[in-house]
């Protein structure tokens, strides 16, 4: 909570860097550095034999698993249709975007359709604003109209098949809901990045190693 409040004595965890701007803000921040290369489990296990240390509590992952009690948008969804969700943006280390073969999520994203499945582009508004290309294999644009909940309840409904998209938010809601996904991996610049994310963090939710397929 911001100082000089009721709550000025809460923890605030905050996710470096992306909110580095942000710890002059509050009186006790936690910085969590996803990218510490120390670390031998994944993130969520790291974090709860982390904070077990520091908060001297005794906090185990079998406690902690995850529940979701969602909808989906069957409203959007022909309920007698398969769904792909195909998302291609993304906003951390976007510059990464420079030194991949993008054309990899859209060949994906083809071939499922080919294979009958339709596709769900998925986005904000500012992605959908900022992007004047024409996708001819989408099939329901939703950039910009859905919240974070909705997208969760979308990809849990169970009309929806699987996700192509980067490694990143919309992939970790498919594994958490168990649900395929086909992802284009941002990738790290040094070797040791590259296997930390491998190892721990982008299979943090995921269930079956055979649910994740890197293009």
């Amino acid at each position: 909570m911001p100082k000089n409040t009721i709550s000025e004595k809460c923890l605030v965890f905050i996710i470096k860097p992306s909110f580095m701007d942000k710890t002059n803000l509050y009186a006790a921040p936690i910085i969590i550095d996803f990218s510490d290369i120390r670390s031998k489990k994944n993130i969520t296990n790291q974090l709860l034999e982390s904070f077990s240390k520091l908060l001297s509590l005794k906090l185990k992952s079998s406690v902690y698993n995850f529940k979701v009690n969602v909808r989906g948008n069957s409203i959007f969804l022909d309920q007698s249709s398969k769904y792909i969700i195909f998302n291609n943006y993304i906003d951390s280390g976007k510059f990464r975007k420079l030194f991949l073969n993008l054309k990899k999520l859209e060949d994906k994203c083809s071939s499922l359709r080919n294979l009958g499945y339709k596709i769900i582009h998925v986005g904000s508004s500012s992605d959908k604003l900022n992007d004047d290309r024409i996708y001819n294999f989408i099939d329901l644009d939703l950039r910009g109209l859905l919240s974070p909940s909705d997208l969760i309840g979308l990809v849990h409904s169970k009309e929806v098949f699987g996700v192509v998209s980067f490694d990143n938010f919309v992939m970790h809601v498919a594994h958490i809901v168990f649900k395929p996904t086909w992802i284009l991996f941002r990738g790290r610049f040094m070797y040791s990045q590259y296997l930390h994310h491998m190892k721990f963090v982008n299979n943090t939710f995921l269930p079956n190693e055979k649910n994740i397929t890197y293009l």
